[in-house]
């Protein structure tokens, strides 16, 4: 895409943190891949690179990220170099992946406060943002809790040939088969599994060993 000055439209990211096994990172890549697609440029920058290198992701350069014309500011839990971004004047858009309330996290003061933070910044943003999008109904509830004006739900799937084309086996159970649920995922207040005592401790030490 280019505007009458033949000049390429340019939209950068920024998320705290970048890396490999994680959600917010594989959302941004995708938005990537999706805007060169048609022909929108952009680099994704963050404050913390985590196995991740240039020019897949870059460190975060105040002099390097005023240079497009939008700014998609990821935002999750708080972040401690979110005010740096503020005297940017380039219009700055939010894409809110939700922050966990610090309630739940009662085993956990650093990430009860990141969640604080987190919630203190949204109200922020709302000042700083022209724009808001976010991926369910449930976090488009939670800007409009914020006040955000006209927030706007934009759910990401990525339907690569490889997904098209994954094809799963047909399963049928009987009325009387036992029914078993796998949860993946850690074992943490804040994912708020129903599990009894006896099965967390059994499933805790289950994947104790799966990670030696």
């Amino acid at each position: 895409m280019k505007r009458e000055n033949q000049q390429p439209f340019r939209i950068h990211q920024y998320h705290y943190s970048v890396s490999r096994a994680d959600g917010i990172s594989h959302q941004m890549f995708f938005i990537q891949s999706a805007l060169s697609k048609i022909g929108i440029s952009g680099s994704i920058f963050a404050s913390q690179l985590n196995q991740i290198k240039s020019p897949h992701a870059f460190q975060l350069n105040l002099e390097q990220i005023w240079n497009c014309d939008l700014l998609l500011i990821h935002h999750s839990h708080g972040n401690p170099d979110l005010r740096k971004l503020a005297p940017i004047e380039i219009p700055k858009a939010l894409v809110y992946h939700n922050i966990v309330s610090e309630k739940f996290y009662p085993h956990d003061p650093f990430m009860a406060e990141l969640s604080h933070l987190g919630r203190r910044q949204l109200n922020s943003l709302r000042k700083e943002t022209i724009a808001s999008f976010t991926g369910s109904q449930f976090n488009l509830l939670d800007l409009k809790h914020h006040h955000y004006p006209h927030p706007q739900l934009l759910p990401l799937i990525d339907f690569s040939k490889d997904l098209a084309e994954l094809k799963t086996p047909s399963i049928r159970l009987l009325k009387t088969d036992p029914k078993n649920l796998l949860f993946v995922g850690r074992l943490t207040p804040h994912k708020n599994q129903a599990l009894d005592r006896k099965s967390t401790r059994l499933n805790s030490s289950h994947v104790k060993r799966s990670r030696m």
